[in-house]
């Protein structure tokens, strides 16, 4: 696997400099201005490097995408190009309480995030009519690039006047672009039906990827409870957990949405030598009932409205192909 020199961007200086590490193909911002230059914190960076290793060693595939690291945050996210944003420091806030979370955590937080990026190169790839979604969506990832680039300039003590004033107006043009561009996603029939339909399978992939990687199917149950979290934060969280459970929480969220499917997952998994050929028939089998699903659902609507048969419907496309 190539591995090429990032170069990191910094929001609090304004020129870029060079990380001297190994590290895969992309880009990093440090976007939070409480950053100081002696405090940056290269864990995500680092986690990242190892996470896209061992996924592409391991199950054998990758994605380009750029890092957005925040100082600290209870979230992290992808956008639906390239942008995966994440925390140098991860939190659960519950009951108004930050309880921060250990890199171990955290590396299954940026798994996660990361899988949302391959499965959705992969639905790029096999559905055609998804192409206007994720094809602008990547010129989104570009233009927020090339603005927090601008903005990095603006904040340099040596930039002259003419310079901030043809910046000023460099971003408000990029800002109206990117405004016109998400609206015109929006307003595009299969993308509008893809962002309806898309989320709960791209919750499961992704929460998968993290199950394979650490080996744990209550792995992101794990990552999103605190000794402060409410009953329903605990259940809630555990809706999102591989490992099998009489209770059905599919009613929740997109995160929760196929809660059998992963019960049946967790089920098959658990009877399995969980070597990397397995990984990756697992994995496989998953990606291509997924597809198939959306393939069938981006014109059929007889499944929506139900969660009960878009999970029987998705674990018997995953049964066939086992």
């Amino acid at each position: 696997m190539t591995l090429l020199k990032f170069f990191i961007f910094l929001a609090l200086f304004a020129n870029a400099f060079s990380l001297e590490k190994n590290l895969n193909k992309g880009s990093i911002f440090f976007l939070t201005s409480d950053f100081h230059q002696e405090e940056l914190d290269y864990t995500p960076v680092e986690i990242f490097n190892d996470i896209s290793n061992q996924i592409y060693d391991e199950l054998g595939i990758k994605e380009e995408v750029t890092l957005f690291i925040k100082k600290q945050s209870s979230g992290a996210s992808f956008d639906n190009g390239s942008i995966l944003t994440v925390p140098a420091n991860f939190y659960i806030l519950s009951q108004e309480v930050k309880s921060f979370k250990s890199n171990h955590h955290l590396k299954a937080i940026i798994a996660h995030e990361y899988g949302h990026a391959l499965l959705s190169a992969k639905i790029n790839q096999e559905i055609t009519r998804s192409n206007f979604l994720f094809s602008s969506s990547k010129e989104l990832s570009k233009k927020t690039i090339a603005m927090e680039e601008l903005n990095i300039e603006k904040k340099s003590s040596q930039i002259t006047r003419e310079r901030k004033k043809e910046i000023r107006f460099l971003l408000a043009k990029q800002r109206f672009e990117a405004s016109r561009l998400y609206k015109s996603i929006l307003s595009h029939p299969d993308s509008e039906r893809l962002l309806d339909i898309i989320p709960s399978y791209q919750e499961l992939y992704a929460d998968l990827i993290s199950y394979l990687l650490l080996e744990k199917p209550t792995i992101m149950s794990e990552v999103l409870i605190s000794k402060n979290s409410t009953d329903i934060e605990v259940e809630q969280s555990f809706a999102r957990s591989f490992y099998m459970t009489n209770t059905d929480h599919s009613h929740k969220d997109p995160h929760s949405h196929l809660a059998r499917t992963r019960q049946f997952l967790g089920a098959y998994i658990e009877k399995q030598n969980l070597n990397n050929e397995t990984k990756k028939k697992i994995l496989n089998t998953v990606t291509q009932a997924i597809i198939e699903n959306l393939k069938l659902r981006l014109d059929n609507y007889e499944l929506d409205g139900s969660l009960e048969k878009i999970n029987q419907h998705l674990i018997d496309s995953i049964s066939k192909k086992l």
